[in-house]
């Protein structure tokens, strides 16, 4: 009898067990995630800090001529990041997939790596949940 209470005991069901796990991986999460952002620059702010470059170019300029290699290197860095906001605008208006897609196409391999990481987490805290309920 005592013996039949104890196995009972300890097949019970605990939500403090599951839900403190549980908790410090979506906070991990969600840290991972605002660190992330914070730590990458918007297409808005590397063409503001190309057009500062430029500006800089201008008003600094050695015996009164500026370089002409410097000079079509930040434009063409500028054209580009032009030409990147204005794809990810237009894919914007198309939808969400479509903005994907083109973020996608524009990421570092970095970039792409830290989404698959977060898929891959994601399913491993799913499967993690779900085999708490229903052991495989």
């Amino acid at each position: 009898m005592i013996h039949a209470e104890a196995a009972a005991a300890a097949t019970q069901f605990s939500w403090p067990t599951i839900a403190a796990p549980i908790a410090v991986v979506i906070a991990a999460g969600i840290a991972g995630l605002v660190a992330t952002r914070n730590g990458r620059k918007s297409p808005h702010e590397n063409l503001k800090m190309l057009v500062d470059i430029r500006a800089e170019l201008d008003s600094s300029t050695a015996d009164g001529e500026p370089s002409l290699d410097a000079e079509r290197v930040v434009d063409s860095s500028i054209r580009t990041e032009l030409a990147k906001l204005k794809k990810l605008n237009t894919a914007h208006g198309r939808g969400r997939f479509a903005y994907f897609r083109e973020w996608l196409s524009q990421a570092s391999p970095g970039d792409i790596g830290y989404v698959a990481l977060q898929a891959f987490f994601a399913l491993v805290g799913v499967l993690t949940v779900v085999n708490l309920f229903h052991p495989f």
